[in-house]
């Protein structure tokens, strides 16, 4: 059985929230970061979900606006392997927007986490603009 988007997953945040700790989007006018703020799902994570699960076929990119995360993959002998820590202001997901490719890793929270998704083909647009 397939299954569901995974920005359909998640608690959806109570409050919408602000993308002004994302350096990435330093670039946008306040009135660009806006239109972009409307159009994420705000989510929240509680300690030790997924955000991301490793061979998912959605290319949704997701900005870390509070809480830590980690990025997991596992060896052949089948040990999980965090390669990478994200924090406040992260972007993550974004090699599945831009090759289209399954999602190469896991993305799992450590803390409480406070995530906007944006589709892939919404993020595409606002870098090659």
């Amino acid at each position: 059985m397939g299954r569901s988007d995974p920005t359909k997953s998640g608690n959806l945040a109570k409050t919408p929230q602000s993308l002004d700790g994302v350096s990435l989007l330093d670039c946008l006018s306040a009135t660009e970061r806006a239109g972009l703020e409307r159009q994420c799902r705000w989510m929240d994570f509680g300690p030790g979900e997924k955000i991301i699960e490793r061979g998912e076929e959605y290319s949704s990119v997701y900005f870390l606006i509070t809480g830590t995360a980690h990025v997991l993959n596992y060896s052949e002998s089948g040990r999980a392997v965090s390669y990478a820590a994200l924090k406040n202001g992260d972007v993550f997901g974004e090699l599945a927007a831009i090759d289209g490719l399954p999602r190469s890793a896991w993305v799992c929270t450590i803390t409480r986490c406070v995530v906007g998704a944006v589709p892939g083909p919404t993020f595409l647009d606002l870098v090659t603009s």
